[in-house]
């Protein structure tokens, strides 16, 4: 199984003059996560993160447990998109 998640940086400020603001480098950014199974951190992947789109490839469900660990993933997931 093979997981990208685009990553929102949520961090991203307009930098003004008569303000100290920062500015971050990045507006978004990809991770891929591989794995037999869906392990913990392909679990918890979007969790505190904003994300733009996830893709995931090669995805073979074949135990009630691998259904249960699609099912946490998406629930997660749907919490982290902005829009």
């Amino acid at each position: 199984m093979e997981l990208q998640i685009s990553y929102l940086n949520n961090e991203t400020i307009n930098q003004n003059e008569s303000e100290k603001t920062q500015s971050a480098t990045w507006h978004s950014r990809w991770k891929t996560y591989k794995s037999d199974w869906m392990d913990e951190d392909m679990k918890n992947a979007t969790v505190s993160h904003y994300v733009d789109r996830i893709i995931i490839n090669d995805a073979q469900i074949a135990t009630k447990g691998s259904v249960d660990d699609m099912i946490e993933f998406l629930t997660k997931a749907r919490e982290s998109f902005k829009f």
